[in-house]
């Protein structure tokens, strides 16, 4: 090609290809080109979408399990909170029960020993009712009155008579309470006593029993602590009983103990015995009262001379 040629191709503003190509060849590989440019721009607005769609669902996915992971952190805490409470509570029954024991062997005691003061009361009233010779049982509480009759005897030159003290063993065996007809009615009700609790054959089958979750474990001991105490409460009922017994025999006793100075006038003695007698029938009644409010706890049902405030079982 001259110079000339290539000086005109120039001018004109089209290769060698250009004008080798027809005009509708060259229009139809341009609308291909921008085709498939169209094509890969859809699929790739379509990627872009469907990117855009997952990364939306794993957020929520996200925020759900942080959610639920917040949730299980505060229900583990709650759980912690309550295990301290729980372990608190059941040291504190535990404290209680220790107690309710002490308290209750103390009951027990001082339960034996008026139910002996009360049985020897009896044989002396019997023996005064029929006409015998006073009993000169002292306590131990009647020093000032041992002192008084001794300078009375002196003044009248009368010989006081021996005197003697109940002696109690301190340090006696030990032997485990006995069921009493109260304790059984309350087993044939399906119920609960500490001498039935504390037998060695309940304590046995305690051992084999399978061992009890925490919380299962805490609401049987309040159970049983509200038992004991139902107990308990009867026990000190019985014992304010034996004591305003004992404080009416001991009152009896000094009238006696000074009249016997003297010589006492049967006026006298009919009137202490009336009083002793009439002592004895209301610590009955007590009693019979505070049996009959145990068994309605149990729901059991009283006879009809306890009903009338006769003597207890």
């Amino acid at each position: 090609m001259s110079e000339s040629d290539s000086n005109s191709n120039i001018s004109t503003g089209h290769c060698n290809k250009c004008i080798e190509m027809s005009t509708w060849s060259f229009l139809g590989d341009f609308y291909r080109r921008v085709e498939n440019a169209d094509q890969l721009a859809a699929r790739l607005e379509e990627d872009l979408r469907q990117c855009s769609v997952s990364a939306h669902h794993a957020s929520l996915i996200i925020t759900r399990y942080e959610q639920v992971l917040a949730d299980y952190q505060a229900r583990i805490e709650q759980e912690r909170l309550e295990h301290g409470v729980t372990q608190k509570a059941l040291e504190f029954e535990q404290h209680n029960h220790r107690d309710t024991a002490r308290l209750f062997d103390l009951t027990y005691e001082a339960v034996s020993e008026s139910c002996e003061l009360v049985d020897g009361l009896r044989a002396q009233v019997a023996e005064l009712e029929g006409g015998s010779e006073l009993v000169t049982t002292v306590p131990k509480t009647a020093d000032l009155l041992l002192e008084l009759q001794l300078s009375r005897a002196e003044e009248y030159n009368i010989i006081p008579m021996p005197l003697q003290q109940t002696s109690r063993p301190i340090n006696g065996p030990s032997r485990p309470p006995e069921v009493n007809s109260l304790d059984h009615a309350i087993a044939c009700q399906n119920g609960s006593t500490s001498v039935l609790d504390f037998s060695s054959r309940r304590l046995q089958l305690l051992k084999s029993e399978p061992k009890l979750n925490l919380l299962t474990r805490v609401e049987q001991l309040t159970k049983e602590t509200g038992y004991l105490r139902q107990e308990i409460k009867f026990y000190r009922q019985c014992f304010a009983d034996s004591q305003h017994l004992r404080e009416s025999t001991f009152d009896v006793y000094q009238q006696l103990f000074l009249a016997s100075v003297s010589s006492p006038s049967p006026e006298l003695l009919q009137k202490l015995v009336v009083q002793l007698h009439n002592a004895l029938e209301k610590s009955m009644k007590m009693e019979v009262k505070a049996e009959r409010e145990w068994k309605a706890f149990w729901g059991l049902k009283c006879s009809l001379d306890e009903l009338r405030g006769g003597q207890a079982i």
